[in-house]
């Protein structure tokens, strides 16, 4: 065994260089390590930093030293001695596997082997070498044989001699593993820093490598993952142990070159798929040169939408819905490839459509170039590998642009049914059937949608008859469930305005790929969401506005029964002691039926928090607005209208009011009023 101290000096260099670097390394899997066996680690490889990297990581997290095969190119006079005391053998020593060979059979390292060493990333069929299977059946082999001997020392002599082991070496009874490991790079970059700047070498292949290498400490998202071991004795032992020996070399080999195939299948299979490999396969087989932004986006959306409903592993990169490329908002995990992409001159982006560069992207270059000068092309060759991948991604590429938006629609109408779902799980069954109501599409004839939600501590079905109306004309309405809502009053507690605030943005991402222009409407807390939504939007499809009875202010004096049930200032709910010492208030709803009887302190903040955040953003928009006010509402102070009047952008504002002494008038005998004001508006509309 290796001294501990080196281990730890070397763990030790590693951890400073991660603290002076960004580098955020991940290891999972670490059950899979059998500590009463001696392990041969078999993974795929990208990087010189590997060797070092993931042996110490496998000592830090579970004890367990690791010897490595590494890089000639490393062991320089300086630090040749260096890396052999820590166990480290020089992949072109001539005796690397009389030296691996004599550590297994005596069970005294476990080794990490990459496929002899090569990283063949360059191409785009991953040839397999058979390295660490052919030591590992050899040492079984070896051990198999020895018990054989029956501990006849001359026998024992000669046997070692014959197969080059040492003759001090002590066999011993563990079983040998192969361990597959899958290592996973993301966010790649290919630009000079600090340390590539202070590391300058007469070799452009070096100077290459420190680049890529030091760019994925710098900023690079390093997974490792370690899968299930395959016992080597458990793979062999359907051939009988004569019969190998007597036809060695046919049976020897055909064992060797399925073992390879299945471990290194193992871990190909499970690397972590990211944003950059479904764009790396999308611009490879994407059959036009030409293709629309928006179609790009959409089509990334349904590729990811079906792997999700697949057995891969996924980087947080595409863990999410991605709900951001379905409505036109910028992904940022998306925006590094394609800045990638632009810079190694893969696309060219024009204002509404992407340019593919074909020739470029086939460009065949050596390793210790590729990764600079095509690095999506390295992706592409991991993503290859994935049974699976190219043909989802193909099927999605052979679909119409019209036949992309529907599946858009459709994956994000189950989705936000499966976000009810998970809430129903948590609730009493009479509770749900009580306040039972779902989001819902409601298909029109006329090429405009709408956008409605609800107000607070209320339930779809606030707007529903609004949303009928409006539907019966023609119109298609996506009446939203903002998260929390609908179900009990205790989870509007655990919930924020962010969350509110996606919920509403599903229904866009649904219209969106349906109708031609959308209407954003909401009321009450939904009319905020409204604008809340459309201030950081600008796409073309946003027809208007529609903000009915808009909770920008809450009366500020001892709020009545309708709202508290309670004789408590507002502000005093609002302060962060909560000096009143409750966690919530009850409430006397106009509709019981679909409003929360109770209200919680948490849930009243953060509408406060959304109001605030509302008002800041009132001027950034631009889109045509119609306000309906209600003069007197018991809830609203009308002054909101005045404020969101007085602060947007748009060049065409309206405001329509009414008076009633109910708050929900898109329920009471207002409705057919506020119907036809909304109607009005859209009519007056260029579409």
């Amino acid at each position: 065994m290796f001294k501990n101290l080196l281990y730890d000096a070397t763990l030790n260099a590693v951890q400073i260089l991660k603290l002076i670097t960004n580098a955020n390394v991940h290891i999972t899997g670490l059950e899979n390590i059998q500590t009463n066996t001696t392990n041969i680690f078999i993974a795929n490889h990208f990087s010189r930093i590997e060797t070092l990297l993931i042996a110490n990581l496998i000592y830090k997290k579970s004890g367990i030293q690791v010897r490595a095969l590494a890089d000639h190119s490393i062991f320089l006079d300086k630090t040749k001695q260096y890396l052999k005391n820590i166990g480290l053998v020089n992949v072109a020593d001539k005796n690397r596997d009389m030296i691996i060979l004599n550590d297994l059979i005596q069970g005294a390292n476990n080794w990490l082997i990459f496929p002899e060493g090569k990283m063949v990333k360059n191409k785009k069929h991953i040839y397999l070498h058979t390295g660490a299977s052919v030591l590992a059946l050899e040492a079984y082999l070896l051990q198999e044989e020895y018990k054989l001997i029956n501990h006849d020392s001359r026998k024992i002599a000669q046997f070692k001699e014959d197969n080059n082991l040492y003759k001090d070496s002590i066999f011993s009874n563990q079983e040998i593993n192969i361990c597959p490991i899958s290592i996973n790079y993301f966010d790649l970059r290919d630009g000079k820093n600090y340390i590539s700047n202070s590391f300058k070498t007469n070799s452009q292949r070096l100077n290459e490598e420190i680049i890529i290498e030091s760019n994925m400490l710098l900023h690079g998202d390093i997974i490792v993952n370690v899968l299930e071991p395959v016992p080597i004795k458990e793979y062999v032992k359907k051939y009988n142990l004569d019969d190998i020996t007597k036809n060695r070399k046919f049976i020897f080999d055909k064992i060797r070159i399925d073992l390879t195939k299945e471990t290194m299948k193992t871990v190909y299979q499970n690397i972590s798929i990211s944003i950059e490999h479904i764009v790396a396969l999308l611009l490879w087989f994407y059959p036009h040169s030409q293709i629309s932004l928006n179609n790009f986006n959409n089509m990334v959306f349904c590729i990811v939408s079906l792997i999700r409903n697949k057995n891969y592993n996924l980087h947080t990169s595409i863990e999410n819905e991605l709900l951001e490329l379905a409505i036109g908002e910028k992904y940022a995990p998306l925006g590094k490839v394609i800045k990638l992409a632009k810079k190694q001159k893969i696309i060219k982006v024009h204002r509404h459509h992407m340019e593919i560069l074909k020739n470029n992207y086939e460009e065949n270059y050596n390793f210790h170039s590729i990764r600079i000068k095509n690095t999506l092309k390295v992706i592409l060759n991991e993503a290859l590998s994935v049974n699976g991948l190219s043909t989802l991604t193909k099927k999605v590429i052979s679909l119409s642009e019209k036949d992309v938006k529907k599946e858009i629609a459709k994956n994000l109408i189950k989705y936000d049914k499966l976000l009810y779902n998970e809430e129903c799980k948590n609730a009493d069954d009479i509770k749900i059937k009580k306040t039972n109501a779902q989001a819902k599409l409601l298909k029109g004839k006329l090429n405009i949608g709408i956008i409605l939600s609800h107000g607070f501590s209320s339930s779809p079905n606030e707007v529903a008859r609004l949303a009928r109306k409006l539907n019966h004309i023609g119109y298609y309405v996506y009446i939203t469930r903002a998260k929390g809502h609908s179900i009990d009053a205790q989870f509007l507690s655990t919930t924020s305005y962010k969350d509110w605030l996606h919920s509403y943005n599903i229904g866009y991402g649904i219209l969106k790929q349906v109708c031609d222009k959308v209407i954003f409407a909401g009321f009450s807390m939904g009319g905020l969401l409204a604008l809340l939504s459309a201030s950081n939007k600008h796409n073309s499809d946003i027809l208007g506005i529609v903000a009915i009875s808009p909770a920008l202010k809450i009366k500020d004096f001892r709020v009545n029964q309708l709202m508290l049930g309670t004789t408590v200032l507002f502000n005093d709910l609002l302060s962060k002691e909560n000096s009143l010492g409750i966690d919530y208030v009850d409430n006397n709803p106009e509709y019981p039926e679909f409003n929360y009887n109770k209200h919680y302190i948490k849930s009243i903040k953060e509408l406060n928090v959304l109001m605030n955040t509302c008002e800041k953003n009132l001027d950034k928009i631009k889109h045509p607005m119609l306000i309906i006010n209600n003069k007197i509402d018991p809830i609203i102070d009308s002054k909101s209208a005045i404020t969101i009047n007085n602060t947007i952008s748009s060049k065409i504002k309206m405001t329509y009011s009414l008076s009633s002494k109910q708050h929900v008038i898109v329920n009471n005998n207002k409705l057919d009023e506020v119907f036809t004001a909304v109607c009005n508006f859209i009519g007056s509309l260029k579409v």
